[in-house]
């Protein structure tokens, strides 16, 4: 059996885990990143166009923040923009959604700074366990370059 430097290590459970587990932070992250713009977009719209409507409406709209930041709604597909519970606060009155889309910032905003915290803490794992490899590389090498030695002293 011998040994290359030049041979990649062997991907493990843990590694693989890790990768697919950072892929996906970085999808979210970039999801609710996309969501973020257009919360701040319907916002800032918000504050230029005054609406109306009825308090009924207004106290549906209000009724669905209580749902889930990492609900399936929130991942828009290709026919779907906005989030729906965006699109019907279009008929409420500016202050009620200014507020809305406030409060929905803040939540979103609160979420990406938790995706980004646990995407520093997977980069930090991934880096302790790259230098846990080189370390036990280096120990491997160690041995291997003695056991070498030995044999050639051995030989002679």
């Amino acid at each position: 059996m011998s040994l290359e430097a030049d041979s990649p290590p062997p991907r493990t459970c843990r590694v693989e885990d890790g990768n697919s587990k950072l892929l996906e932070s970085e999808r979210k992250l970039q999801e609710e990143r996309q969501r973020a713009v257009l919360l701040e977009q319907h916002l800032e719209k918000m504050r230029l166009e005054p609406g109306r409507t009825s308090a009924a409406q207004r106290a549906a709209s209000r009724s669905k923040t209580g749902l889930p930041a990492s609900n399936a709604r929130h991942k828009p597909n290709g026919s779907e923009r906005k989030d729906p519970s965006v699109a019907q606060l279009s008929n409420v009155p500016a202050e009620s959604r200014m507020e809305e889309l406030t409060t929905r910032l803040a939540i979103q905003v609160e979420e990406n700074e938790m995706l980004k915290a646990a995407l520093g803490s997977a980069l930090r794992g991934k880096e302790e366990d790259f230098r846990m490899y080189h370390e036990t590389l280096g120990q491997v090498k160690g041995v291997f370059l003695q056991a070498l030695r030995q044999q050639k002293a051995d030989k002679h």
